[in-house]
């Protein structure tokens, strides 16, 4: 083999690394490789997550409120959570959902019943719950 570094051709250079690689460990060179991919992949969820949040310009980009009240009230502009909509309905009049629900029902409807009487926010129209963001039960005919 020709150890003069200034004239080598590839298949000496493909020999040397194979020679060089050889003396690595297969688990350092594993190891190096998960740890190379999950930097990256870290990184560059970093730099997404700042392009996200640079304003509206992604349309085609939302986030879905689940746990409000860890996130608090002002993690989502223009997103009222059920827990604390303004209860514009009389008990039994109108539509009722759950606090932590995303779906409006008729107070006929069977749904209504696996909602516990503590957790019922009730709307008059249901305008006033489509405002903080609730849509209607797809089980739930008549609406």
């Amino acid at each position: 083999m020709c150890h003069n570094l200034g004239v080598m051709n590839i298949a000496d250079i493909r020999e040397r690394s194979k020679e060089l690689l050889g003396r690595i460990p297969p688990s350092a060179i594993t190891v190096a490789i998960l740890v190379l991919s999950c930097t990256a992949a870290f990184w560059l969820g970093i730099m997404a997550g700042r392009d996200m949040g640079n304003g509206a310009q992604n349309k085609d980009f939302w986030v879905e409120e689940r746990g409000s009240e860890a996130l608090g009230a002002a993690a989502l502009p223009g997103v009222i959570p059920v827990a604390q909509a303004p209860v514009t309905g009389t008990p039994g009049v109108g539509f009722v959902a759950s606090k932590s629900g995303k779906k409006y029902y008729l107070p006929t409807c069977s749904g209504v019943a696996r909602i516990k009487e503590a957790n019922r926010v009730w709307f008059a129209t249901k305008e006033d719950a489509e405002a903080v963001g609730l849509t209607p039960a797809a089980n739930c005919p008549g609406i």
